[in-house]
């Protein structure tokens, strides 16, 4: 039964095949591998197929005299199907393709929980501002007269101490500034003298921010 087998499907395929594409087609049959090569070796001897070596490899195929001479026509009609073939492989090839990578990029999508998770919170901060938005076209105050009177006395003092410790820096080094010999910036980096221009401050534009009672003349 076997051996029935492999003939009819190599005469009916009507080309060359290896022992193990053999094996690999035939497997859904039922067809053993010592089966086939057993059955190969039989129909090869009988001259039902003939047997062509290069190197290590033999392939198995049906005797050629055996077929009909097409005609010119039949031919044409056979190239014709075979391209007319090729080019359905090449689309479903394409459309295959086409699945895979539509396939690829829904896997890498985020599911609907995972949206859901990251635009939580987006939708609560936005929900936040749009109610202070609309708090402040109302006319809403952001703060109290009270919180506002604490934070220009918190500010006030802070501008005292610094101007209290600017004056004191400065009556020093009005003092000892004539007999160092090398060069201010120099000196202030050697004793760690961190000025306002160093960090970026400048007492004058913040003492503008003073409540109007607060500023010295």
């Amino acid at each position: 039964m076997a051996d029935d087998r492999v003939l009819t499907f190599v005469k009916e395929q009507n080309k060359p095949f290896s022992v193990q594409g053999l094996v690999d087609m035939l497997a859904q049959y039922g067809c053993k591998k010592a089966h086939i090569v057993r059955a190969l070796d039989g129909f090869t001897e009988s001259k039902q197929l003939l047997c062509k070596e290069f190197g290590k490899t033999k392939l198995y195929f049906p005797p050629q005299d055996e077929l009909p001479t097409l005609s010119n026509q039949e031919l044409d009609a056979k190239q014709q199907q075979c391209k007319s073939l090729q080019e359905q492989c090449q689309d479903a090839h394409d459309s295959i393709k086409s699945i895979q990578k539509e396939l690829a990029s829904l896997q890498s999508s985020l599911t609907e929980a995972e949206i859901d998770a990251q635009t939580k919170p987006l939708q609560q901060q936005i929900a936040s501002d749009q109610e202070k938005l609309d708090g402040l076209k109302g006319g809403q105050k952001l703060i109290t007269t009270a919180e506002k009177d604490a934070a220009d006395k918190a500010f006030t003092l802070m501008m005292e101490q610094w101007s209290k410790r600017r004056r004191i820096f400065k009556n020093i080094w009005a003092a000892i500034g004539e007999s160092v010999e090398t060069k201010e910036a120099e000196f202030f980096e050697d004793l760690g003298v961190e000025t306002d221009e160093a960090a970026g401050h400048d007492f004058a534009t913040y003492s503008q921010l003073l409540p109007k009672k607060a500023r010295k003349r």
